[in-house]
């Protein structure tokens, strides 16, 4: 059984090391974005926005004072680091018959007639977004909530199952009883085509990796966010495994592999297991990690030390891992951020 699981396991090839350069060093600088066309009614532009949302795409309105023509309302998608990106974003969207055309433009900060609730933090209007938006999201079962809404309180231990169903501890600690700041906000991503969801900032920008890349790491599915104001970086992986939670599965090698292998990724310094606490709940197995990793990337003289807290959850159609990162210069608030995000976690 163990040598089974083990070959079925294959595919938790380190991705750490791929996606950490999108992650970090990114706080100054320009942006980009992918403008999809510019019209002069506001109320058709919002309209296209909507629609783009409800197929899964995070789109916004910029507007702009056109001389001798007057104003128009340009509608785009994401944030992006990279011309690249963007253009990855756009021929994504041509794909899915979500637009003729685009082109790639200086990223601006998108329209709102509402006034910023705090000097120099934008709001979350609708239909736009914040100035911190998400990318678009280039897949076409992708769907997520189109309202943020503001978090509250976080409660100690909140998507825990009774101590009585606790099946292993390890070092386990208690979490974080820090509340968000008031104007950290939320929003709820859900890959509809394979069934898992968590809430994540409004300012992470990301969204479903593109098929291409699943299958280039072997994995079936995925998810990508970071933030560069945050100095952080979620990382979502799922494959598809029948019976994954067979309780004959030996959960300690599951989650040691998973682990060898995002130390093994090229750049990754160290990759340390702090604590580990195991919950068995409604037919799922699910370990929470906390995680202390040293990266070292191209071109810097020195290893970035970053936190981690991770969850891998086992159902009987596979294995879901979702692990955020976040810098030692990161905001005081993040480990509890990371909690929320965990705590969120659903996978049917």
């Amino acid at each position: 059984m163990r040598n089974r699981m083990s070959r079925n396991l294959k595919w938790l090839w380190p991705v750490i090391a791929l996606l950490l350069p999108l992650a970090v060093g990114q706080a100054q600088g320009r942006y980009l974005a992918v403008q999809l066309e510019a019209l002069a009614s506001q109320e058709s532009a919002a309209q296209r926005v909507e629609e783009l949302k409800e197929s899964g795409v995070q789109a916004y309105l910029v507007r702009a004072e056109i001389p001798g023509k007057g104003t128009f309302y340009r509608v785009r998608v994401g944030r992006f680091p990279t011309t690249a990106d963007a253009r990855r974003m756009g021929e994504s969207l041509q794909r899915r018959n979500l637009a003729a055309d685009f082109f790639v433009a200086t990223w601006e900060r998108p329209f709102s007639s509402e006034p910023s609730p705090m000097p120099g933090r934008s709001p979350v209007p609708a239909p736009p977004q914040s100035a911190e938006s998400k990318a678009g999201v280039p897949n076409p079962a992708a769907t997520r909530s189109q309202n943020p809404k503001t978090t509250p309180p976080l409660r100690s231990g909140a998507a825990v199952a009774p101590a009585e169903s606790l099946t292993t501890a390890r070092s386990a600690t208690p979490p974080a009883s820090t509340t968000l700041a008031p104007t950290r906000t939320f929003v709820r991503f859900t890959d509809q085509s394979i069934g898992y969801s968590f809430d994540h900032p409004t300012s992470w920008d990301g969204g479903v990796i593109a098929s291409r890349e699943a299958t280039e790491q072997n994995i079936n599915g995925g998810a990508l966010f970071r933030s560069s104001s945050d100095r952080a970086f979620l990382n979502v992986i799922w494959n598809q495994l029948d019976q994954a939670n067979n309780p004959e599965h030996d959960n300690d090698m599951i989650v040691g592999l998973i682990l060898r292998s995002m130390s093994s990724g090229e750049g990754t310094k160290e990759m340390k297991e702090t604590s580990r606490r195991v919950v068995s709940m409604n037919g799922q197995i699910r370990t929470y990690l906390e995680l202390r990793a040293r990266f070292n990337l191209a071109g810097n003289t020195s290893n970035l030390d970053f936190a981690g807290r991770a969850i891998i959850v086992r159902n009987t159609r596979g294995i879901l891992l979702v692990v955020a990162f976040y810098s030692s210069a990161a905001p005081a608030d993040l480990p509890v951020v990371a909690e929320r995000i965990l705590d969120s976690v659903t996978l049917p």
